[in-house]
């Protein structure tokens, strides 16, 4: 298990993006001000793409005496990464997990359909990528053909007790209703392809941004997007309970810093 103090390179990135970006930002801030709290250092794990690995270190994480069926794998914007998505769905199918909550930009119809071979329940709310009128009739006609739960803006469902809203995070307007006109345990967001977690104390509530599940960088900032997923335990009470894993293609070696060059270079990479 990994924590990340505060002082960690991962972060200082993904706080300076989401108080920069406007459409992130006010959302956050309204959050912030209701009595949420930004988790900076949150419990992450390095892991390569493979499921037996990722099943064990998720086992290694979870009690020996609870259910997997008590957890949730919670992802976002797949971008038509076949690779990612069987990984991810061999994953739970493996370990018996019930529930995968996906906050959109699947993109195609192909990529859906790999998701029916999850044995759980499966919700999707429609991203960007997923909005043309032919790909949401297309992503709709699926998603009824498989009983998925879905909706264009938002999905709002109920699993062991607890309230749940998807929504892909594109539309600031909807944000701000879901926040103060929806009560909900957790508001899963998609679309900046950066982790994220927000809790209040108080509700026991958060908000979570898996991060990109997908091996394509972003063009514009390719450095950002280093594939994620997040572990959910439906029955949460500590935001360390939640975890965050990253796709890497090796551990990284902390401290291991050759020269004045390699040092620039490894400011600018994401783990």
């Amino acid at each position: 298990m990994s924590l990340i103090s505060s002082n960690a390179f991962p972060q200082t990135i993904n706080r300076s993006y989401v108080d920069n970006n406007p459409i992130l930002k006010e959302p956050v801030q309204k959050l912030l001000a209701t009595g949420f709290t930004r988790i900076v250092n949150y419990r992450f794990e390095e892991v390569q793409l493979d499921a037996e690995s990722i099943c064990y270190n998720i086992l290694e994480n979870i009690p020996v005496n609870e259910s997997t069926k008590k957890y949730a794998l919670v992802i976002a914007d797949t971008h038509n990464d076949y690779r990612y998505v069987q990984t991810i769905i061999e994953v739970a199918n493996r370990l018996g997990i019930q529930n995968m909550f996906h906050a959109g930009d699947i993109v195609n119809e192909q990529c859906l359909t790999e998701f029916h071979n999850f044995r759980g329940k499966f919700a999707v709310s429609y991203g960007n990528h997923d909005k043309t009128f032919t790909k949401k009739r297309e992503l709709n006609r699926l998603c009824n053909k498989y009983k998925f739960t879905h909706r264009c803006d938002y999905v709002k469902l109920s699993t062991n007790h607890k309230s749940i809203i998807l929504t892909h995070g594109n539309d600031t307007k909807l944000l701000n209703d879901l926040i103060y006109d929806h009560d909900f345990d957790f508001l899963i967001v998609g679309h900046y392809h950066r982790r994220l977690l927000l809790h209040n104390q108080a509700t026991n509530k958060y908000v979570i941004n898996p991060g990109g599940f997908n091996h394509n960088p972003l063009p514009s900032v390719p450095i950002y997007n280093i594939p994620s997923f997040v572990l959910l335990p439906l029955n949460v009470n500590n935001p360390h309970d939640i975890i965050f894993y990253h796709i890497v293609q090796q551990k990284r070696q902390w401290g291991k810093k050759k020269s004045k060059k390699t040092n620039k270079e490894e400011e600018h990479r994401i783990y």
